[in-house]
């Protein structure tokens, strides 16, 4: 659920890269908010990881990979190597939260690819358009 309230008052003190957090979650957790809150009020079809964007500890968004939705190359690139940036929407929209959590989502998408994903190739770029 988006914006419950935190049972204690969050420490504002620590830097914001302590406060934001980010756990995968499945495609039913992220479809409510995708389809009622995001612009395009869909998810994406197909391979995809969905990412949970936590602030003090209370779930603000959600952050969507997914393969994209071209085929051949990209720069070069097949699109077996690529996965999209597809999907943000933060209800709080602090400053730089965004940056925040799309630099934790980053740091870890090849990993949780490659753990969820065991047939797939390994992403070596992310897109967005």
């Amino acid at each position: 659920m988006i914006g419950q309230m935190a049972m204690f008052a969050p420490d504002a003190t620590l830097p914001l890269r302590q406060r934001v957090q980010v756990e995968l979650i499945s495609l039913a957790q992220a479809r409510h908010t995708l389809e009622k809150f995001h612009y395009l009020h869909r998810t994406r079809t197909g391979r995809q990881l969905n990412y949970a964007v936590l602030i003090d500890g209370v779930v603000d968004g959600v952050i969507t990979y997914a393969l994209p939705m071209v085929i051949g190359s990209i720069a070069g690139t097949p699109t077996t190597d690529v996965i999209e940036f597809a999907r943000l929407f933060l209800a709080q929209n602090i400053p730089h939260s965004a940056t925040c959590a799309i630099g934790k989502t980053l740091r870890r998408i090849r990993a949780d690819w490659a753990q969820r994903f065991t047939s797939a190739q390994v992403p070596q770029i992310v897109m967005s358009w």
